[in-house]
């Protein structure tokens, strides 16, 4: 929804990965239960009224080509500094 308004939701509401990217406007307000659960490589902490999500990749080449997984990608070495 753009341009304001109000949307009313009743019960519990569980907001997740592919859910609200954000919350914002004078008086926002959240009440009763409310869920924000991280699931797969995203985990979900608070700390005060602040609210993080962060997904973490546990992949490595060594751990993919592990597997038995192989690229056809090219993949370029340096050592040169920036």
């Amino acid at each position: 929804m753009t341009g304001g308004g109000t949307v009313a939701l009743g019960g519990t509401i569980t907001l997740t990965n592919n859910g609200i990217t954000s919350l914002t406007g004078n008086g926002t307000t959240l009440t009763g239960a409310v869920t924000i659960a991280g699931a797969g490589i995203n985990t979900v902490t608070t700390n005060g009224q602040t609210i993080t999500v962060t997904g973490t990749e546990a992949d490595t080449l060594q751990s993919v080509t592990a597997r038995g997984q192989s690229s056809d990608q090219a993949l370029i070495l340096s050592n040169a500094s920036h």
